[in-house]
């Protein structure tokens, strides 16, 4: 008989302990502006998503532009005055303009066909700062030969390749000061 109450404790503790978890973590567990954000991409895109589970792989994806202190804007296909996506009918893409305190300027853009259950995620960062730190960068990725490659590059920039992946650092260096653009895609299985 004991051996059934302990069983029976361990079962409940168990279950305590998955549904702690559970609501420690999770599109629950995201800040208002986090949750606005994703609800608006998933909208945008015309994915049905009654549990949040596409919210969180989005999430995944970008968790590292909505570190800190952000701003967000989006566009989808019916900003622009001439568009003749006017009825906002149509959905499968969203663009969103992502500043922040600490990782410079984002650009996120999020594609989803009709038919296809993957969601395709391109990410720039934009860094600003000195000559100096372009050219450090430019240097650090030009001399890992083994995981770059120098795609092309002139006095005044340089394009640059992560191998085997769709990932670009893209500098620029003027008098004085530097940009930096680095580039990912992803793919978000559905």
């Amino acid at each position: 008989m004991k051996f059934y109450k302990l069983l029976a404790l361990l079962l409940v503790v168990s279950f305590s302990q998955a549904s702690l978890a559970q609501s420690f973590g999770g599109f629950d567990s995201y800040g208002e502006g986090t949750k606005s954000l994703l609800t608006t991409v998933v909208k945008q895109l015309g994915v049905s998503d009654p549990d949040n589970s596409v919210k969180v792989k989005v999430f995944d994806t970008i968790d590292v532009a909505l570190e800190g202190n952000w701003y967000s804007y989006w566009v989808g296909m019916n900003d622009l005055a001439s568009s003749k996506y006017q009825d906002g009918a149509e959905k499968g893409f969203v663009q969103v303009m992502l500043p922040t305190n600490d990782s410079g300027i984002w650009i996120l853009t999020f594609n989803k066909a009709k038919d296809i259950p993957q969601i395709i995620v391109s990410m720039a960062q934009i860094r600003h700062g000195s000559q100096d730190g372009a050219l450090s960068v430019y240097n650090e990725k030009k001399n890992d030969t083994e995981n770059y490659e120098v795609k092309n590059e002139s006095d005044k920039f340089a394009f640059i390749q992560e191998k085997g992946k769709v990932a670009f650092s893209i500098l620029n260096v003027g008098t004085g000061t530097g940009s930096v653009v680095y580039f990912n895609q992803f793919a978000v299985d559905l």
